[in-house]
């Protein structure tokens, strides 16, 4: 019985369906192209089958969004550079101003200028030796200005990163001297004869004794 009626009931939905009057497909259609419901009793999209002009697919998004972020690494890494140089520049900018003032006699001004330079030089992280340089030029010129144990501090720093320097020992040589420190002069002397010169190292020796 159970089988009988379970054969009776799709021969009853389709009568129903046939004077019900209804159309043959009642699905709810989509449009492919814009996304919005297609009324039914029409065969097109009111859009005329052109896609909106916000709607991109997932893919085409995604291609946006590393095109975006490959602009702003470039753009950011293009800003570091000018930043660099431009902190490079300035640095040696205020070291030829130092190296003017102090062989025309204005250790002060020298002393202003060699600092400067050496700010510029850190800020920009240089690991090119320059600032070394700076440092050297710096400690010159506090001894020109007579302010000798700030001289000699910077000195003793750059002898402690630069073991062997003989142009490091040869001013502090000069400074244990101008102190009457006998003894320390004549081991930095010593040291600045034996030591590593950057350029011309015979003449230099020469020079020391």
């Amino acid at each position: 019985m159970v089988q009988r009626a379970a054969q009776e009931r799709p021969a009853k939905f389709e009568e129903f369906l046939s004077t019900a009057n209804l159309p043959a497909s009642t699905a709810l259609r989509i449009c492919a192209k814009c996304g919005n419901a297609i009324p039914g009793g029409t065969e097109q999209c009111s859009c005329g089958g052109k896609p909106a002009a916000w709607q991109v697919s997932p893919e085409t998004a995604l291609l946006i969004s590393l095109g975006v972020l490959f602009i702003f690494f470039t753009a950011t890494g293009f800003f570091a550079r000018f930043y660099h140089q431009t902190e490079r520049s300035l640095a040696r900018h205020w070291y030829s101003y130092g190296q003017e003032a102090l062989t025309t006699g204005h250790p002060a001004d020298a002393i202003q200028d060699f600092r400067t330079a050496m700010v510029y030089s850190r800020e920009n992280g240089d690991t090119s030796g320059a600032n070394d340089v700076y440092v050297l030029h710096l400690a010159e010129a506090l001894a020109a200005a007579g302010r000798l144990e700030e001289a000699r501090a910077y000195f003793l720093a750059l002898a402690d990163r630069t073991p062997g320097n003989a142009t490091v020992n040869l001013e502090l040589a000069r400074l244990a001297a101008r102190q009457n420190n006998i003894p320390e002069a004549s081991r930095y002397y010593n040291a600045a004869i034996f030591g590593a010169w950057d350029t011309n190292p015979p003449e230099r020796r020469r020079e020391t004794r």
